[in-house]
């Protein structure tokens, strides 16, 4: 049987579908990042349906259960279900809401974004394709969007009703072509030869990942800076995936070529005056400043929108003239509004002068951004930070290129290069994603020794983010 899932997981690779329906190889455990996806969509959904009204939910386990009592509902004369299901030979599809309208029912498909994307439309017109193949007449499709407006004041409505009839249309003429495809996908007994790509982590990072990237080298054609899809894709095709196999006149950007130039030979290539000038635009004491966020589908707090960034945590180790390192830190351990904590030990920690060191100046400027607009009272203090910030990921971007780098320039492809002595493997957490999913967890928790245990993994995590730019800039002033 061919469930929407398993046609999702199709659009994105027919060897991703081959497994999942042929093979016995166990998923790699869910993150705590997926975990906090999956239960944050569940709450969406269960909310649309509020939004909506009054209705039958389909419950229960078993095709042929789900699927005899959306018929029954149907014909007793309701007329907005949930989680309706139907089946049409080999197809199957639960929908989110239908809607009954004169002779016809309307189709809602909930989705916990702000905008509609392409999967979504693949998603939607599949669902109406078995569902009119199974013998129901649809009217219009919807996709119900988290509202960008929403505030928990009450004066925007959560969800944004989006109609897609238009881009549903135009997929659909493709769609029994591909579901051809699929099927003899699902038959072959052989896994069909699908070579990895950047599909592989779109629109999710796919369950078989590390398996099917196991035997590409770090220093491959997918290392290449921002490498368009279609050389990606003429490359594969010419089976030159290791760097040094790549022709010697393929067209590649200045800052591409100066990557590949620097694996196959091997160098290091370093700006040492470029670096120089950088460095003496920074002004003592230097505060080395980290911050971390989370994004909540539904905002539980006053003025907050959908996904808004919520700062929850921060690092600083401030250096002095003189060579001295004083940490600072602050964490938010309990469930109560964050902001107003974090914006006051903010202040407390960073004086009037001094330059901010950022990796990534683009996140922490947009997070000085929201506090201003949601405290307008520190907006002039915020702005003048703003314009303290140095980002010294623009070293790695326009003056230090390191064939170890692996053609990234984010902090864990250099801290190794250039200070091996310290290493996020070895933390309880090591990603910022997961950081926010555990600490959306520990503040639920009552005070308890695994409290405290999460609290200083995630003081761990975030001062060894500050603590490799300090060392980091050590590096690079011996240069």
């Amino acid at each position: 049987m061919l469930t929407k899932s398993n046609y999702l997981s199709a659009h994105q690779c027919y060897k991703r579908l081959w497994l999942e329906k042929k093979s016995d190889l166990e998923k790699p455990d869910l993150t705590r990042s997926e975990l906090q996806r999956i239960k944050e969509g569940n709450q969406v959904g269960e909310l649309a349906r509020v939004a909506r009204g009054e209705g039958t939910l389909i419950q229960g386990l078993g095709w042929e259960g789900v699927i005899a009592a959306t018929q029954a509902a149907i014909e007793s004369g309701e007329t907005r279900i949930f989680e309706a299901a139907f089946r049409f030979k080999d197809y199957a599809v639960r929908l989110d809401v239908i809607e009954k309208n004169a002779s016809s029912w309307n189709i809602l498909e909930v989705k916990a974004s702000t905008s509609i994307k392409s999967e979504h439309i693949a998603d939607i017109s599949f669902q109406k394709h078995v569902a009119e193949l199974a013998g129901l007449k649809i009217g219009e499709c919807s996709i119900l969007l988290l509202n960008k407006a929403y505030t928990t004041d009450g004066s925007k409505d959560l969800f944004a009703n989006k109609n897609v009839d238009e881009q549903i249309a135009e997929y659909l003429l493709d769609l029994d072509c591909e579901l051809g495809a699929i099927n003899r996908v699902i038959k072959a007994e052989l896994c069909p030869e699908v070579h990895v790509s950047s599909h592989c982590k779109k629109p999710d990072k796919c369950s078989y990942y590390e398996l099917c990237w196991k035997n590409i080298p770090q220093q491959s054609i997918f290392s290449i800076p921002r490498l368009h899809k279609d050389k990606e894709r003429e490359l594969i095709t010419e089976k030159a995936i290791a760097i040094i196999d790549l022709p010697f006149d393929f067209e590649l950007s200045h800052n591409q070529r100066k990557y590949v130039d620097s694996v196959i030979n091997g160098k290091t290539e370093i700006d040492r005056r470029g670096i120089r000038e950088k460095l003496d635009e920074l002004n003592y004491p230097i505060y080395f400043f980290d911050v971390e966020s989370c994004q909540k589908a539904v905002p539980e707090i006053s003025q907050v929108h959908p996904y808004d960034q919520i700062c929850f945590q921060f690092s600083c180790h401030v250096l002095e003239e003189s060579g001295a390192v004083r940490h600072y830190e602050f964490l938010q351990t309990d469930n109560s509004d964050p902001r107003l904590p974090f914006l006051e030990k903010l202040f407390q920690v960073i004086g009037a002068t001094g330059s901010i060191v950022v990796y990534n100046q683009q996140f922490e400027i947009g997070r000085f951004r929201d506090l201003a607009v949601w405290f307008p009272e520190y907006r002039e203090r915020l702005t003048k930070l703003i314009e303290r910030v140095w980002d010294q990921m623009i070293i790695f971007k326009d003056y230090y290129m390191h064939p170890d780098f692996n053609g990234s320039i984010s902090i864990k492809a250099v801290l190794p290069v250039l200070v091996p002595k310290l290493s996020y493997k070895d933390l309880a957490i090591s990603r910022g994603d997961e950081a926010s999913a555990i600490w959306n967890e520990m503040v639920q928790l009552d005070e308890s020794e695994e409290k405290e245990k999460v609290i200083q993994a995630l003081k761990e995590y975030c001062k060894l983010d500050t603590l490799a730019m300090v060392e980091i800039h050590r590096v690079l002033e011996g240069l």
